[in-house]
């Protein structure tokens, strides 16, 4: 729903990233050696947040580096016997409703893979209880830290540069009936080629039992919705 715009509150999302970061300290995370898909080998934790982890990939196929997002929704659930399940099991409608809205909005990010803006997803599957999605694989440096490099401030030429190409995205993603609903710093990355790219989309966190209502998340990963 273009129009369904859920609280963000900051206790939450911090709640749900330290949740994230402990995932990965305590081991929640795929073991480096993994296949998913027979295909695709897990490597290193790159970052992580409310509702999934992300790894760096290697495409066993087409011998190329990718990064792949896993549903994993922080706080909520843990990693049994390799599969994914709910900590509470009062909770395993919401999160399986979680698991195919994650899987949905990679089959509409998938749309635009021709954009040379937009992060490109190459693959997603279900696997592990859980779904996996398979993104092109991009180094640079986000705005974000481009912008505590320089004061927080920009000029204007570089300004134009860095938020046309967003702009144009955005552009696209609106005429087909999408939104990207986190566009922020931390989502905008300058690639080492120079381009500037529009990352991180993903899935909106549902309401679970115990909590007082849905909450959305600034993860790596915000919803791309219809």
């Amino acid at each position: 729903d273009l129009h369904s715009f859920p609280t963000r509150r900051s206790s939450d999302l911090n709640r749900l990233r330290r949740a994230g970061q402990a995932a990965v300290a305590g081991g929640f995370t795929l073991p480096p050696g993994t296949i998913l898909s027979g295909k695709y080998l897990v490597g290193k934790v790159l970052g992580q947040g409310g509702f999934g982890i992300t790894y760096l990939g290697f495409d066993l196929n087409l011998k190329s580096k990718i990064a792949i997002k896993e549903y994993f929704l922080n706080g909520f659930v843990t990693r049994r016997n390799g599969k994914i399940v709910p900590a509470n099991p009062q909770n395993r409608e919401t999160f399986l409703e979680g698991v195919e809205t994650f899987y949905r909005e990679a089959e509409n990010l998938a749309r635009f893979r021709s954009n040379p803006i937009i992060v490109n997803v190459y693959d997603f599957f279900r696997e592990n209880g859980t779904a996996y999605i398979v993104m092109e694989y991009i180094t640079g440096t986000s705005l974000e830290t481009y912008l505590e490099k320089k004061n927080g401030k920009l000029g204007y030429n570089e300004t134009l540069r860095i938020l046309n190409p967003i702009m144009d995205a955005l552009d696209t993603l609106h005429n087909a009936g999408f939104l990207h609903r986190d566009v922020s710093p931390d989502n905008i990355l300058i690639a080492t080629d120079g381009r500037i790219r529009l990352i991180d989309f993903g899935a909106t966190l549902p309401a679970l039992k115990g909590s007082r209502k849905s909450t959305r998340l600034n993860s790596s990963h915000e919803p791309l919705s219809r």
